[in-house]
């Protein structure tokens, strides 16, 4: 089971606040907007409404870094099996119709083994399947700091 850990980028502060157990951060939910708090030992020295709340994957990267919502990955890939495995993949993560999954152009792949790479398969007309893989993946950036790398 996969441990639930949250982040959030507060863009009037230009800051990346990871909520785990052990932080000084805790969420609410309830409202319509989750709120995020932030703590010291007299208790509560602030309260921030949330719009960009993004959720650990459970998945670590190539290097062993979490993986959540919002990270961009980059790899090579190619067909599988191949000695081609040359073509860059620069893709965000997102969370879509009920799992894990890497925006990548046109398609939505699932994103269950980042640290080995993933694996897909795209049906053909004639009953023809090609099969692609990837480099292990890893994080280069996230979406609110570093938008600029999707438009490579």
């Amino acid at each position: 089971m996969r441990e639930i850990k949250f982040r959030c980028y507060i863009e009037g502060l230009h800051k990346m606040f990871y909520v785990t157990p052990s932080s000084d951060y805790t969420l609410e939910f309830g409202n319509e907007i989750p709120i995020l708090h932030i703590h010291c030992s007299d208790g509560v020295i602030d309260s921030i409404d949330v719009e960009n709340l993004m959720q650990f994957t459970g998945l670590q990267d190539k290097h062993g870094v979490d993986i959540y919502e919002g990270d961009i990955l980059s790899g090579l890939w190619g067909e599988q099996r191949s000695d081609k495995l040359k073509d860059k993949l620069i893709a965000a993560v997102i969370f879509y119709d009920g799992c894990f999954v890497i925006d990548w152009h046109i398609r939505r792949h699932k994103l269950d083994s980042a640290d080995i790479g993933i694996r897909w398969r795209e049906s053909g007309n004639f009953g023809k399947e090609w099969f692609y893989e990837t480099t292990p993946l890893e994080i280069i950036g996230n979406i609110y700091e570093s938008p600029e790398l999707l438009k490579e």
